[in-house]
């Protein structure tokens, strides 16, 4: 049997595999006779070959690969066929070390077996293929490339009789592997030369198996798929991928080959979606009408949705809905519906529905073995809601989550790969179809449920852990990130295109942590350290220094800097600028913008959020908390416009400001009232718009002065006793309550624990403990009580010293605006400052 294989600038012809020895009295036979059953090994080279008896090997191309062989290799060759070694155009040849006779019992024990089938023939001619072209030395990369040849091809072990096949299937696959497990070595040149050169000698090896005549349909069509899934995931030629993938379904059209027919098409739908997204909805309508009510349809009722989610997302939630009701549909396509739901859900801003969608999660899952990637989809999903909808005891939700890593931990992660892929199989009539859903390995898993579990224990207050569990995520993200961008061997084993889909999400995951670590420097410290880093990004994004690339991936991060950027102001005083930054993003968040639908698609696979998923307007927090924020500077800027001499330009910014003011408040009517809203399933927005509501109503409670709303009163110690908070929160609602109430002794209740929590030294202390004091000073005053209000104005006196500088800016700004009336940036929504 006559084997080439092609390898990088180097080709080895086998003749056969050696027969069983004969006994010494029998005759030897040289090994250049025709009748010899011994293995013929020949190096192709550009000069004759240096054996005995062995006639001149015609050469494989002009130039010469290496040096004159040492004496003695065909020999050695003969007794172990158990490496090759690819050698590069200027490479010096190094020949095989040699190996005692018990070394290798594998090999012999093959020495002494009969094979059917690859019997070797010299009376037959040679054939050969084009080696790829290799553009750097292995000794550049990994130094000398040994492989065992028994690794490669095992004619017992082989899936078909002809050695020839078994050994292309076999050449392909280790050629693959290898260019997978060198990944992080193509972070430099020569190694991503070297990373293609194996993925090309792959190819060829499947070529070259295609080229073999009367090939088995089946084997064919498989080949012709794993051919376009290389040219798919490894290349940017989506053409060869079309052409084999075609080949490949037509194939099992033929011959009714339905599991590979199905998995061709799968795969199909996968190359349309990059090359023609137009065609992909109708080729998945046409399939799923095609395969009828099995699970297959389900399988593409699946696919179809989730390519609708960047095009037609009502569409898409509609097929997932459909999926996740059915009975009859398979639980494991139901489940990943369900989770797909819970996902659409949280990013959409509609947390309501994700508690009954994971309880129909854990049910159709009882009894079906599920993969651990998708429980642990599941409980991160958790994690996330319990941060939109603020049900639950957070530790219990933390400790789950921790107990399933310790497990995961303990087996070593079974089942988890470095690519972040699992699979399951569908059943069809003549087979099952694998299913691969692409998410996240391990090491991401445990960033994912640090960053989760650190935005629940800032929610809940819990400021030390949240700092320890946000520390930890980011040493974890850099560890990752710095094994991931640095050319060097490693352990790791997956498709070069996931190399930048990994690095570009551990950087988001990175930006997101810092985002929330200047929040919590805010909340625990009240100062915002570590600012400088977003202001920088919003100063990049601004002055366009961003690639493309870049602003593809990290514009979706741009709401929640703009947002922190205005607190920033908000808290220095500065309202003007803390206004243009609660417009920009209340702009950015109303629109979708220019998205496309590649942006999205891209967004989508790489697992950073989808533009065109976006929750906008009530159904997004950074809108709804934006307009909580201007309606109170409006509001502010209201007062002091009422303070001012009247005039006609002043008239017409008190009607800008009313306009703008109602049209906030519709805005944040609208957000509080739609259902399955973030807004409405968590307490502290109720708590915090009828807070603002009663501020909107009274004028912003000037001293002495308020309008008793018993309703809304009522609505919020309602709020209060169902979701008590803590905090500054807690104490700026006993305000709101106590300038509401009409009992003397609540009243008392309510200014003695305003009072208490209004100890500490930041600014929003001082400013409503200067509000309580204005209010006791008020209650003195009808009293009589001379003392008191001495005491009580020197309070007031210190309280304003030191907050005085704030208010100054605040008006300072207030008035600059009112002077510039246009000013550059502040007409967004036709709303100026």
């Amino acid at each position: 049997m006559k084997r080439v294989l092609a390898s990088s600038r180097r080709e080895v012809q086998l003749d056969g595999i050696p027969k069983k020895k004969r006994p010494a009295t029998a005759p030897e036979v040289s090994p250049g006779s025709s009748d010899s059953r011994s293995s013929q090994v020949s190096i192709l080279t550009s000069r004759p070959n240096s054996g005995q008896k062995q006639s001149v090997v015609s050469p494989a191309v002009s130039s010469a690969f290496y040096a004159r062989p040492k004496s003695g290799l065909e020999q050695q060759y003969e007794r172990n066929l158990q490496r090759f070694l690819p050698v590069e155009e200027n490479a010096t040849f190094k020949p095989l070390s040699s190996e005692g006779e018990g070394e290798n019992p594998g090999l012999k024990k093959e020495e002494d077996a009969d094979r059917d089938g690859v019997e070797g023939s010299e009376s037959k001619e040679s054939e050969s293929v084009d080696c790829p072209n290799t553009e750097s030395e292995p000794d550049q990369t990994n130094g000398d490339v040994e492989v065992s040849l028994s690794q490669i091809a095992d004619p017992e072990s082989a899936e078909h009789s002809d050695f020839c096949v078994g050994m292309s299937l076999k050449v392909a696959d280790f050629f693959l592997e290898a260019a997978h497990a060198s990944v992080l070595e193509a972070n430099d040149l020569p190694g991503a030369k070297s990373y293609f050169s194996h993925i090309k000698t792959a190819i060829k090896a499947l070529l070259f198996l295609l080229a073999q005549p009367s090939l088995d349909p089946a084997l064919e069509s498989v080949v012709c798929i794993r051919l376009a899934h290389i040219f798919f995931s490894e290349s940017e030629n989506l053409e060869s991928a079309d052409k084999y993938v075609l080949r490949a379904i037509s194939l099992a059209v033929r011959h009714n080959l339905d599991h590979i027919r199905a998995s061709g098409e799968l795969l199909y739908a996968q190359i349309l979606q990059k090359s023609n997204p137009r065609l992909v909805n109708s080729f998945l309508l046409d399939k799923i009408s095609f395969y009828g009510s099995s699970p297959v349809a389900d399988l593409f009722a699946l696919v179809r949705a989730d390519n609708l989610l960047v095009t037609e997302v009502q569409t898409a939630a509609s097929a997932l809905r459909a999926l996740s009701v059915s009975e009859n549909t398979t639980p494991l396509i139901r489940a990943l519906a369900l989770l797909s739901q819970v996902s659409l859900c949280l990013y959409r801003g509609s947390p309501g529905e994700c508690g009954s969608l994971l309880k129909s999660f854990r049910s159709v899952t009882e009894n079906v073995d599920c993969p651990s990637q998708m429980k642990g989809m599941a409980l991160l999903l958790e994690l996330a809601s319990m941060g939109q909808c603020k049900d639950g005891d957070v530790k219990q939700r933390v400790q789950s989550v921790s107990k399933f890593v310790s497990t995961e931990r303990k087996s070593d992660w079974k089942g988890w790969t470095d690519d972040g892929s699992f699979e399951f199989h569908i059943p069809i009539a003549n087979g099952t179809i694998p299913y691969t859903v692409q998410w996240i390995n391990s090491d991401e898993f445990t960033v994912m449920f640090y960053f989760l579990s650190g935005v629940l224990f800032l929610d809940s207050g819990s400021y030390k852990k949240a700092s320890k569990v946000f520390s930890a995520c980011l040493d974890s993200v850099d560890d990752q990130l710095q094994e991931l961008t640095q050319a060097k061997p490693s352990k790791r084993a997956f498709c070069m295109s996931l190399l930048t889909e990994k690095i570009v999400r551990l950087n988001f995951v990175r930006i997101s942590v810092y985002c929330y670590k200047v929040w919590l420097n805010f909340m625990q410290k009240n100062d915002f350290s570590g600012i400088e880093f977003l202001q920088n990004f919003i100063r990049d994004f601004d002055h366009d220094n961003f690639t493309t690339e870049e602003l593809c991936y990290y514009k979706l991060l741009l709401p929640r800097m703009l947002y922190l950027a205005a607190l920033y102001y908000q808290t220095h005083g500065d309202l003007t600028a803390a206004k243009y930054y609660f417009l920009r993003v209340k702009n950015l968040t109303s629109s979708h913008g220019d998205s496309s639908v590649e942006t999205s698609l891209l967004q989508k696979n790489l697992g950073i959020g989808c533009e065109t998923l976006v929750s906008l307007d009530s159904a997004n927090e950074y809108n709804v908390c934006s307009t909580i924020h201007l309606l109170l500077i409006s509001e502010y800027e209201m007062r002091l416009l009422s303070q001012e001499k009247t005039s006609e330009k002043s008239h017409a910014k008190a009607a800008r400001i009313r306009s703008f003011l109602g049209s906030l408040h519709s805005d944040l009517s609208t957000a509080m009232t739609s259902s399955s809203t973030f807004a409405t399933s968590n307490p502290l927005y109720l708590l915090t718009y009828k807070s603002v509501l009663c501020i909107y109503q009274n004028k912003g409670f000037p001293v002495g002065d308020s309008t008793r709303n018993t309703e809304l009163v009522k609505e919020i110690k309602e709020l209060v006793a169902k979701s008590p908070q803590s905090g500054y929160l807690a104490t700026l609602i006993a305000y709101v309550t106590f300038r509401l109430s009409t009992d003397i002794t609540e009243r008392k209740r309510l200014f003695a624990e305003c009072y208490e929590g209004t100890a500490g030294k930041d600014d929003n202390s001082r400013i409503l403990r200067l509000l309580l004091a204005q209010e006791e000073r008020k209650s003195k005053s009808e009293l009589g009580d001379r003392d008191r209000i001495g005491r009580i104005d020197t309070k007031i006196e210190k309280l304003n010293h030191t907050i005085d500088a704030k208010f100054k800016l605040a008006q300072w700004g207030d008035s600059e605006s009112s002077k510039d009336g246009d000013k550059e940036g502040m007409e967004i929504h036709g709303v100026e400052g």
